[in-house]
């Protein structure tokens, strides 16, 4: 039999979330982002504007760099486009997206597409469950359309639907 995962009385999850700007704010210094997230005892970070082996952010893997720095060891990565890596270095191209960093076991992934076919960057709410100590927890990421209010309202509905907690919780 399937049982539910419930906390045995109250949790608290130190919880945080960063646009990171691909890394340019800290000329691609991610020790810097790291120690932000370290100082702040952070369990589980949101991320947005991540890069990964892109020619702009100096081919760097920024969730390995994340990871190292922090010493957290689990993440996830939900790409949304390609851009400009060395393909003849890195076998791949560059990628560009939305990502969680966890203190804790990430136990599975998915993501959803909030406009799909409406940008050229698709935007992807990634969802993560986490194991804190046996009790599940879903952790969600997204980085919504700035430039269309009407774009970004559709977004939040999609949000808002996907998210929605059962009412016998």
């Amino acid at each position: 039999s399937v049982e539910e995962s419930k906390p045995q009385g109250p949790i608290t999850l130190k919880v945080g979330t960063y646009n990171i700007a691909n890394g340019r704010d800290v000329d691609w210094d991610f020790s810097k982002i790291a120690k932000d997230i370290v100082d702040n005892d952070l369990d589980v970070v949101g991320l947005q504007e991540v890069d990964i082996l892109c020619e702009r952010s100096k081919f760097t893997d920024t969730m390995e760099k994340l990871k190292e720095f922090t010493g957290m060891e689990y993440y996830a990565y939900f790409k949304c486009i390609d851009l400009k890596g060395d393909e003849a270095k890195y076998g791949k191209k560059g990628a560009y997206g939305t990502a969680v960093l966890s203190k804790y076991p990430i136990l599975s992934t998915n993501e959803i597409e909030l406009n799909p076919g409406t940008q050229a960057e698709r935007r992807l709410l990634g969802f993560t469950k986490i194991d804190f100590n046996g009790t599940e927890i879903n952790f969600f990421v997204t980085h919504l359309t700035h430039n269309n209010a009407n774009i970004r309202a559709s977004e939040f509905k999609k949000v808002a639907e996907t998210v929605k907690v059962p009412k016998n919780v």
